[in-house]
């Protein structure tokens, strides 16, 4: 399952040439502000689900997750669903990727180490365009929910989780998440980080198997290096390093020819 935007699709496209496989399908969605690209597989299927808008930091995220697995639960035929953006590789090629998520576990991050109040995303009221670099605004809604004593949360059992937005899970797991009462989750902030694992907060059980929420999740990704780090030309021996271990893809590339460097 694909989240992507833009105008250049290469990455996305040589991600395909990687997976290309009959037991691995791509479903996308692809920004409604952008021309739909032209992807193409040998053996992999490629279906488009309906474009919406997206904004950063809105529950549009959410929502697009939400189509992505309605359209992926309508097939019958997967055991796993992977979400991914248009700006991650692969780290394992398509027979080591089909033997390693065999069904038996799913891959999701829960962050345990912030002490921020998380719950602030959900419990209070947020509007459906983005915040992003509106640090002034943000103070502004953060403090009318403030005035007005809002509480989405009151008289719920609504335990509030956060982790990486990007996960592989089993497919029996997608009524759980489409039938849950996700009401308090619309007009959030950032509510991507968030309603998976609230949703399915008792997969948080491999916290001492993985280095962090992002490993949990079988994803590499670095946080240290930037917000997160762009991969370049100089980090594909790293990559080599990394491929066909645990980790399903690396987040962030923009270079397609990374991806063909890694796997020769």
């Amino acid at each position: 399952m694909v989240i992507g935007h833009g105008n250049d699709y290469s990455v996305l496209q040589e991600t395909i040439n990687i997976l290309d496989n009959n037991y691995v399908d791509f479903f996308v969605h692809w920004d409604k502000e952008y021309k739909r690209p032209n992807l193409t597989a040998k053996n992999s299927k490629i279906y488009f689900i309906n474009s919406i808008n997206v904004g950063w930091g809105t529950d549009s995220l959410m929502q697009v997750e939400l189509n992505l697995l309605s359209a992926v639960k309508k097939t019958k035929k997967y055991k796993m669903a992977h979400l991914i953006s248009s700006a991650d590789m692969p780290l394992m090629d398509s027979d080591y990727f089909i033997k390693y998520f065999n069904g038996e576990r799913s891959y999701l991050g829960f962050s345990h180490n912030n002490t921020d109040d998380f719950s602030d995303r959900i419990k209070y009221y947020w509007p459906k365009f983005s915040l992003r670099n509106k640090k002034v605004l943000s103070k502004l809604i953060f403090l009318c929910n403030r005035l007005f004593n809002i509480n989405r949360l009151k008289n719920t059992n609504i335990e509030v989780k956060k982790g990486p937005q990007w996960f592989s899970i089993n497919t029996n797991l997608i009524d759980r998440i489409l039938n849950y009462d996700k009401k308090n989750f619309f007009y959030s902030y950032c509510v991507d980080e968030i309603f998976m694992q609230t949703i399915l907060a008792d997969l948080d059980t491999n916290i001492k198997n993985a280095n962090n929420d992002n490993a949990q999740a079988a994803r590499y990704i670095d946080w240290k290096r930037g917000t997160p780090y762009i991969f370049s030309a100089k980090d594909v021996e790293e990559l080599k390093k990394v491929k066909n271990t645990k980790y399903a893809f690396a987040r962030k590339v923009t270079d397609s020819n990374i991806i063909k460097n890694v796997f020769n």
